[in-house]
């Protein structure tokens, strides 16, 4: 989003990503539905480029839009499907005249006093290459660039730097949905909200729930004891579900060893999982798993500490930062690096704001931050982790960026103003 923002405002823009396609969490690591584009009031809070990126999968029959959170714990839910949404990516940054470069990541930096010259990344199969521009957007997730650029940072909760644990997505086919529907029917007070979710959901489903099951596999050795109920949600296809339900804590994607070991867990938890499935759930008797995640899904890693900290408190109240230029609604949702629990904080407010100076870090004038590893604490990130939010800091991130080049000056000095003026932000207070 920050590539396509700033192309398309004139700008010549590089963009490097690891993987072998765009999308990262969504796409690799099958994180779906994406949630929540829109406020408990219905308001639409997340719209511009992410929204258009909904109305092209739309269109190309690779989502059926916004639909009612069938689990009842936000607003709405927007599925999709991951292999149609590369190509969708492919086409956004193609036609905004990005130049991409797959299988590239960024290993070093090089720096003049207080300005990044450039980003040194493993670009295939060519080794090392140095890529110089005059601006950068660190949009890695983990904070590759700020890291490597001298930034300051944290990682995890301040008792024990432990992140959030990490989860391989997994998606089954085969489910009889209309078994699942009835014995939540039957047996509601099984489930979070009682399942009132999914009867109002109609036809899609999603499950948040059958912890008495899980709690007795875990009892009989079936299960790990990382997760206290099963979490699903209908696929585009009929009869599928992506299902989230691994959970690897105390590793990190910061030691490739650590990676390693976590990967190869997340990939035997699923199997473990999908016997589970099959063997007790209603509905999963003749189900089958079709598509496991490239690649674990990353809730939390490195946090670059920029000119503001955001915090739980200025979500929770909904802080109407004059400086704003993204929002959100997803609520504080930490799942316990240390025990079974999934701990929630609900707002106050309807919405809430993220302001332009979380991203802006505080030693490198030409570097912007973008997605989930701008500044904030590990609880308010654990709220502002969620895709639309990390889409729409990434629009504004390039915005900003286009803004700087074009006056000839650094991000931290660009008008928010000016930023807002080419947003579509909910109105403050």
């Amino acid at each position: 989003m920050a590539a396509v923002a700033a192309a398309r405002r004139g700008m010549r823009v590089v963009l490097l990503e690891r993987l072998a396609a765009l999308g990262g969490n969504l796409t690799a690591g099958l994180v779906n539905p994406m949630l929540t584009f829109h406020a408990k009031s219905g308001r639409q809070v997340v719209k511009g480029q992410a929204q258009e990126l909904v109305d092209r999968l739309v269109r190309a029959g690779g989502s059926p839009g916004h639909l009612p959170d069938p689990v009842g714990f936000v607003k709405t839910v927007t599925p999709f499907d991951p292999d149609i949404l590369k190509t969708t990516l492919d086409s956004l940054v193609t036609e905004a005249g990005v130049e991409v470069y797959l299988h590239s990541q960024v290993v070093a930096v090089r720096k003049e006093s207080d300005r990044l010259t450039h980003v040194v990344a493993a670009a295939g199969k060519e080794g090392l290459v140095a890529f110089a521009a005059r601006l950068f957007v660190d949009a890695s997730g983990d904070g590759d660039v700020a890291a490597f650029a001298g930034e300051e940072w944290t990682l995890g909760r301040k008792v024990d730097g432990q992140t959030q644990p990490m989860t391989l997505m997994f998606r089954m086919g085969g489910v009889d949905l209309a078994e699942l529907r009835a014995y939540v029917e039957q047996y509601p007070d099984e489930f979070f909200n009682q399942g009132r979710g999914l009867f109002e959901a109609g036809g899609y489903p999603g499950v948040s729930g059958f912890f008495r099951h899980v709690e007795e596999a875990i009892l009989r050795g079936e299960l790990p004891p990382y997760r206290d109920r099963v979490l699903f949600f209908g696929g585009v296809a009929p009869g599928e579900v992506i299902v989230n339900v691994t959970r690897i804590s105390k590793a990190t994607v910061l030691s490739a060893r650590s990676w390693t070991d976590a990967e190869m867990e997340g990939r035997r938890q699923v199997w473990q999982y999908a016997r589970f499935l099959q063997k007790r759930i209603p509905g999963f008797a003749q189900s089958r798993v079709i598509h496991v995640g490239q690649q674990l899904g990353i809730r939390e890693s490195r946090l670059i500490q920029g000119r503001y900290v955001l915090t739980p408190e200025d979500l929770v109240k909904g802080t109407p930062f004059p400086d704003r230029i993204a929002a959100g609604s997803y609520p504080v949702d930490i799942h316990s690096p240390s025990d079974r629990s999934l701990v929630t904080q609900e707002l106050e407010a309807d919405y809430y704001f993220i302001p332009f100076r979380a991203l802006l870090p505080k030693r490198t004038g030409n570097l912007l931050l973008a997605g989930r590893c701008i500044s904030a604490t590990h609880e308010a990130c654990a709220a502002i982790r969620v895709s639309p939010i990390a889409m729409a800091i990434g629009e504004a991130a390039g915005i900003a960026a286009a803004l700087a080049i074009k006056m000839g000056i650094d991000p931290c000095d660009v008008d928010p103003a000016e930023i807002q003026n080419q947003l579509e932000l909910p109105p403050a207070g």
